[in-house]
């Protein structure tokens, strides 16, 4: 049997070997799974909730006729903070409940629950956004880093533990709007209206409650297994929940624009700015009674029927800050 003799290169060096098709599909399967790692990173950090930092802006928006170019640069780069610290809050939260999010029918297909990102990536990747966002609040103030430190405090402990007791879950939750509200009255050097923060606080806390019922309505018999503190609630406590932060976010917030003086109109426009938050609010509670509203952001985006109340609202606030 004749051996096949391969011929020398016309360098004279010997010839290259060519990649195999093994090790060459490899290499495409490893930058597919980087590339999939960082999608998934992308979407753990959940970016679609950024709008709930809005409520940052909500005190310099109603004076941002006064505020000049410094005023509103501190006022966005404090709304830019909050959302890297949100961001790194649901990093650590989903790092944290992967094991019990693999057995639930919806957040089993988050990237952390799902294997497509490491606990390790998402760890690391929590407190990176965790210190960019106080690096950023030290740019405006150290009142301001005081206050996002207490925001992550906040919610790394909801995430180790309180959101297992029921209502103080909810309770949480809503204070760490309250907080969203206060940074960025700190930003611009404003006064925070107490009317203003416990409107802020009952409508968080409504919207809180009906991400519970949600969860129970969803789960049903498994709630409990799922999360400990969806064993304690009930539906029609939550309903009466539900019914009471609704009126108190109502009552406030009318209360609140009444305090302004705009004189004989002051009253009108109290009742027309209550009658808007009444019917933003009654619109997640409707998606809620026909089995919808786990994820009030995407109902907020997807939901028309909210943007008529959301408009009066924003523009009796938009008056509040003028007159």
């Amino acid at each position: 049997m004749t051996a096949t003799i391969a011929p020398p290169s016309l360098s004279g060096q010997p010839p290259k070997q060519r990649p195999s098709v093994i090790e060459t599909e490899g290499r495409h399967g490893e930058a597919h799974r980087h590339t999939d790692a960082l999608r998934g990173l992308l979407r753990a950090a959940r970016p679609h909730q950024w709008i709930k930092n809005a409520t940052v802006l909500m005190i310099p928006g109603l004076g941002f006729y006064t505020l000049g170019v410094a005023g509103l640069v501190d006022a966005l780069v404090a709304c830019s903070a909050f959302c890297l610290a949100s961001s790194s809050v649901y990093l650590l939260n989903d790092t944290l409940d992967r094991e019990a999010d693999r057995h639930h029918p919806v957040k089993r297909h988050r990237p952390i629950a799902s294997g497509v990102v490491s606990p390790t990536l998402a760890t690391v990747a929590s407190g990176a956004a965790a210190l960019t966002a106080l690096a950023l609040g030290f740019l405006v103030s150290p009142m301001l880093v005081a206050i996002i430190a207490a925001y992550l405090l906040l919610t790394a402990s909801y995430s180790l533990g309180l959101k297992r007791l029921a209502w103080v879950d909810v309770a949480v939750l809503a204070a760490g709007f309250v907080l969203r509200v206060v940074a960025g009255a700190v930003a611009v050097g404003a006064a925070v209206p107490l009317l203003l923060l416990t409107a802020v606080f009952a409508g968080a806390a409504f919207v809180a409650l009906g991400k519970r019922r949600s969860e129970l309505v969803l789960l049903g018999d498994d709630a409990s297994s799922h999360r400990s503190a969806l064993g304690t609630y009930r539906l029609r406590t939550i309903d009466a929940g539900l019914a009471g932060t609704q009126a108190v976010a109502v009552v406030t917030f009318g209360l609140w624009v009444l305090a302004l003086e705009f004189g004989p109109a002051g009253a009108g426009l109290a009742l027309l700015g209550a009658a808007g938050f009444w019917e933003v609010l009654n619109a997640y509670r409707r998606r809620l009674m026909g089995g919808g509203g786990g994820d009030p952001t995407r109902e907020l985006l997807a939901n028309h029927t909210l943007l008529p109340g959301l408009l009066v609202v924003g523009l009796v606030a938009f008056s509040a800050g003028i007159i």
